[in-house]
């Protein structure tokens, strides 16, 4: 093999490669992709809230949200089973749903630290399969604070 020909094979490596990366970035854009912030405050009357945004250019239809805290899932929540969050399951592209989530009745275990902070997850998975994870720490102090604040407005 001389000089032309390992030009050639580089010249031909550099193409596909080229080729691969344009096909990418055209395809980046219709990918589905949504952002989900978890915030819990006095403001909310303690309910839990799962802003989500859709940042793709596509619709994305939301099959679950899964709670999970220190690693064990604390709940589930499918949206064709649950009537009342059917109507927050379908995003246009660009838009923005806050989802409130009741959590009242979750089994919070206590732990020998309550002032370590563990990760609270929120997993949102799309029909297409693809799953997007919010994640905040929260001690458990502050975790059954939360949830005392939410138990002072309900209305039982």
């Amino acid at each position: 093999m001389d000089c032309s020909d390992w030009i050639n094979l580089a010249s031909a490596i550099g193409t596909v490669g080229a080729t691969l990366v344009a096909l990418y970035l055209a395809l980046k854009g219709n990918m589905r992709h949504v952002d989900g912030t978890f915030i819990w405050e006095a403001t909310t009357e303690y309910q839990p809230t799962l802003l989500v945004q859709n940042t793709s250019t596509r619709i994305i239809v939301i099959d679950s949200i899964e709670i999970k805290y220190r690693g064990k899932k604390l709940g589930i929540i499918r949206t064709s089973d649950d009537k009342e969050l059917a109507k927050y399951a379908i995003i246009e592209a660009g838009q923005i749903k806050t989802i409130p989530i009741n959590i009242l009745h979750l089994d919070i275990q206590e732990l020998p630290n309550r002032k370590k902070s563990h990760c609270l997850k929120v997993i949102i998975k799309l029909r297409n399969g693809h799953r997007h994870t919010s994640r905040q720490k929260y001690s458990y102090d502050e975790l059954l604070g939360l949830v005392f604040g939410q138990r002072l407005f309900t209305k039982d």
